[in-house]
């Protein structure tokens, strides 16, 4: 895949995308702060709540990207 021909800006997409992510963690932190939770384990909870068919640790680190 052609990622230019998608995107002419080039990076413009994933820098994008990186910005997004890191607005999103800024955001949730103080809730995770109060539930004791850290960003890797509020998304493997995420995950698992989505994905009710995978439920393995090797599901996990598998399916979702998180190691």
């Amino acid at each position: 895949m052609d990622l230019k021909a998608l995107n002419p800006n080039g990076n413009a997409f994933l820098v994008s995308f990186t910005k997004a992510k890191k607005t999103y963690k800024k955001f949730i932190s103080p809730t995770l702060n109060d539930l004791g939770l850290t960003h890797n384990e509020f998304e493997i909870l995420v995950f698992l709540q989505e994905n009710l068919e995978y439920n393995t640790a090797k599901d996990i680190v598998e399916f979702s990207g998180l190691s």
